[in-house]
This record gives structure tokens, C-alpha cells and sequence, in this order.
């Protein structure tokens, strides 16, 4: 439930940060958030602890990191089509 919660909330910022930024902004906003979880990611990491509830974090961070990228592949990809 908590990995849907992240996801839906990720996609909720993602879909109204469109219609508040330009473009570069928001590319910019998806890669910035990409490296606070990836960071977040490795503090976790740094706590060799083997319980359900981390492993859960860690599967939500990496789930919203696999996510965002599919976001920012989708915003080069429309890029192109209106450049062409």
C-alpha cells in the first residue's frame, strides 16, 4: 500500500508540475529528485538492517527512481516528435 501511496504521489507531482513550469524546469525537477533518492537510497544502505519495513523503503525509493526515469524518457522522447 505504501508503494502505491509513492507512486501515485510521485505522478500527482509529476502531472501538476507540468502546468506550473517550462519545460527545462521540469526536466530538471526529475533529475534533482532522481539523485535525493538516490542519496536516500544509499543512507539506507549504510544500515545493514534486514527487516521487512526496510526493504519495503527501499523497494518504494527504488520503484519511484525506475518511475521518474520512465518520466524523464517519456519528456525526451515528446521533445523530439515536437522538434520534428
Amino acid at each position: 500500500m505504501k508503494k502505491i501511496c509513492i507512486m501515485l504521489l510521485s505522478g500527482l507531482f509529476f502531472i501538476g508540475s507540468l502546468s506550473s513550469m517550462d519545460d527545462s524546469q521540469e526536466y530538471l525537477s526529475i533529475q534533482k529528485r532522481i539523485e535525493e533518492l538516490h542519496q536516500e537510497l544509499n543512507e539506507l544502505n549504510e544500515f545493514d538492517i534486514g527487516n521487512q519495513e526496510r526493504d519495503e523503503h527501499e523497494t518504494a525509493i527504488m520503484d519511484e527512481i525506475h518511475t521518474l526515469h520512465e518520466q524523464m524518457h517519456a519528456y525526451q522522447q515528446a521533445k523530439k516528435q515536437l522538434k520534428k
